[in-house]
């Protein structure tokens, strides 16, 4: 739907941009869609204020609609840049949120990720190395039934803070084997994940399905850990 192409490297003027009041859906016709609401491409410094993305019209609907919310991409070339997400709504959808190797920055308050696979995805696990921060605050997961999902997943993101968020967390729905998970962090770094709430809802359990709500997995003992408290 809207697509933000900058050129975040050295010797360019930074870019900003505020998206505010918007509301990203499919057609009302549902004939057409889109892959993304927003993709955003190296600019950095960029908000997106109380908006609205809905991925889905419910089980009536024809054509898949959008399938992440908002995408962030960004280059090894890059500079570090700073995204700020707040007072938003996710519906639907593979994940509401999804950045990539090399994005560095991101800020999320006080937003709703609900019936999606994915809450947040942070696929920062590359060759270039763990990517810096990521602060998610005062937030509202409440996640599908799908065979596997998270409200968050991060791979090689360091200076993590998880703080004042409230996870729902249900069994795969229909599914012989599933994992559904609360938060999900690997090869992650001083992190914080303090007074959450965590709360598994829906049917019973049965062979082979999984629920969690914190997995933290490293590679060796020398990564400093962090904290889990008061949740």
């Amino acid at each position: 739907a809207i697509f933000l192409d900058g050129a975040n490297v050295q010797g360019r003027h930074t870019g900003l941009c505020v998206i505010e009041n918007c509301s990203v859906m499919a057609f009302s016709d549902l004939t057409k869609s889109f892959s993304m609401g927003i993709h955003i491409n190296e600019l950095h410094e960029v908000s997106i204020i109380n908006s609205q993305f809905f991925m889905d019209f419910g089980d009536s609907v024809l054509v898949d609609s959008i399938n992440t919310g908002v995408f962030i991409d960004a280059s090894s070339s890059s500079l570090p840049g700073h995204y700020y997400v707040s007072n938003c709504t996710f519906l639907y959808g593979n994940a509401g949120i999804q950045i990539q190797e090399y994005v560095e920055g991101l800020y999320v308050h006080s937003c709703s990720f609900v019936a999606g696979d994915n809450g947040i995805i942070c696929d920062s696990d590359g060759a270039g190395g763990n990517e810096p921060g990521l602060q998610v605050t005062n937030c509202h997961f409440n996640q599908g039934t799908q065979q596997m999902g998270h409200g968050i997943r991060g791979e090689g993101m360091v200076d993590v803070l998880i703080d004042n968020n409230l996870f729902y967390v249900h069994p795969p729905g229909g599914q012989p084997i599933g994992e559904r998970g609360c938060i999900y962090l690997e090869k992650s770094e001083t992190y914080c994940i303090n007074n959450n709430t965590f709360k598994r809802i829906g049917p019973t359990l049965i062979a082979n399905q999984f629920t969690y709500a914190i997995t933290i997995k490293v590679p060796n003992t020398s990564y400093e850990i962090g904290s889990i408290q008061s949740n």
